[in-house]
């Protein structure tokens, strides 16, 4: 079996197996959260996360779609956003949430209350150790202005058209960026993945 195939597979499996509820009813009892400790779903406090973000285009505000109409417990994920250092658990988290967010962008979770699900990041055991290693020391200090840089840009604006049809939003919109209206957020990433092409090029 592909791998391709066994993911969606178990997705399927997963998505059998979930309660599913009216999207009304989801919106009825929306978990409650607090946009200001996720930054507004814009940005993370750490500027090499930040890098990150703006570099794979990650759309943030897919998170609190998901606690608005999916009821998702996205507290989750508030460490990610308050995290000031650079290590490898912070990656491994990151990791998980733009997996996460691209799963919701397919439609699989469209539906489904996600009250009960707690994502378990990966248990480091007795090497925990490495998790805490600060990766800050490996970045090298002629690309440390182009990270700053392209970590200060504004972050892709949230767009619902991204979403899988028949993936609602619900009544996220009070707690998610609206789209720019000026035109200037579609050229945001491609100025933030310029910079990134210009910091892997320092490194070799």
């Amino acid at each position: 079996m592909k791998p391709v195939t066994f993911l969606f597979s178990a997705l399927a499996t997963l998505a059998a197996a979930a309660p599913t509820a009216p999207v009304t009813d989801l919106e009825e009892r929306s978990f409650a959260f607090d946009v200001n400790a996720f930054h507004g779903f814009k940005s993370f406090s750490q500027v090499n996360l930040n890098y990150l973000l703006n570099i794979n285009s990650l759309q943030l505000g897919l998170l609190g779609n998901l606690a608005s109409v999916n009821n998702l417990n996205i507290l989750q994920f508030q460490p990610l956003f308050q995290q000031q250092v650079f290590d490898i658990s912070a990656l491994l988290q990151l990791q998980s949430l733009h997996t996460f967010l691209q799963i919701h962008q397919l439609g699989v979770l469209s539906g489904f209350d996600l009250a009960s699900l707690q994502l378990q990041h990966l248990n480091l055991g007795l090497l925990n150790n490495v998790g805490v290693l600060d990766l800050q020391q490996f970045i090298s200090p002629n690309v440390v202005g182009q990270v700053q840089t392209v970590a200060s840009q504004p972050s892709v604006s949230f767009d619902p058209n991204l979403l899988a049809p028949g993936v609602s939003v619900g009544n996220s919109n009070a707690a998610v960026p609206a789209p720019s209206s000026d035109g200037e957020g579609s050229n945001v990433v491609t100025a933030a993945e310029q910079e990134a092409q210009e910091g892997r090029s320092s490194l070799d």
